[in-house]
């Protein structure tokens, strides 16, 4: 499997594989975030869904800079709401033992205690574990204290290893997939209320630009 297209491979793990994403909103005209509702669960302080907050990430590969790409957010109720990836919209529901992916049956995005060793059957029957608590991460967007890094490992002919960071306040810091000689990273460069980024999940700055965005 090539670089390029790990991270759209564990995306779709993540966001279910669910088809394309909507047509973006056109310029000047991301009215504000509408949705401040808040479930008062102990999994949203760590992985929060803001409404119409865009997360902009750096993605690096094996053979550099990949330029940027975008996920976008949107909240649903109290107890639900979505994030745009590439591979499609999906749902995420809170829930006291952890943040459980909508629509599926007991498959669960992050899963407590979060504790080193707590394990769960990822989506596509892979085993999730958590590796890592009160991580410390830099990213371009700045260090993040109190994260929580989980590893999903999937066998067969192509292995590949997820690493995702997430961190309070935040959601998700950094991404990686490896699968032999070959990897993919996403780190945080900004989040915050929308502005015109265009579409959802494509990237938005040529290689070798990405020093310069803003």
């Amino acid at each position: 499997m090539s670089p390029r297209h790990l991270i759209g491979f564990a995306l779709a793990v993540t966001a279910g594989g669910c088809g394309g994403s909507p047509p973006p909103d056109p310029a000047g005209t991301n009215p504000p975030a509408t949705v401040t509702v808040s479930s008062g669960l102990d999994a949203e302080r760590l992985f929060p869904l803001r409404d119409r907050y865009v997360y902009s990430y750096v993605v690096e590969t094996t053979e550099g800079s990949g330029g940027m790409l975008n996920i976008r957010a949107k909240r649903h109720d109290d107890e639900s709401g979505t994030l745009q990836m590439p591979t499609g919209p999906r749902e995420f529901v809170y829930a006291e033992d952890g943040v459980i992916l909508g629509g599926t049956s007991g498959v669960y995005f992050l899963k407590w205690p979060l504790e080193v060793g707590t394990q769960w059957r990822g989506e596509r029957g892979a085993t999730v574990s958590i590796v890592e608590v009160s991580k410390t991460v830099t990213v371009p967007a700045g260090t993040y204290q109190g994260c929580v890094k989980t590893s999903e490992r999937r066998g067969g002919d192509r292995p590949m290893q997820i690493d995702t960071t997430v961190c309070p306040d935040v959601g998700i810091v950094e991404l990686q997939a490896a699968s032999g000689e070959a990897f993919e990273r996403l780190s945080l460069k900004s989040y915050g209320p929308p502005v015109d980024l265009g579409p959802d999940g494509v990237r938005m700055v040529p290689p070798g630009e990405v020093d310069g965005a803003r």
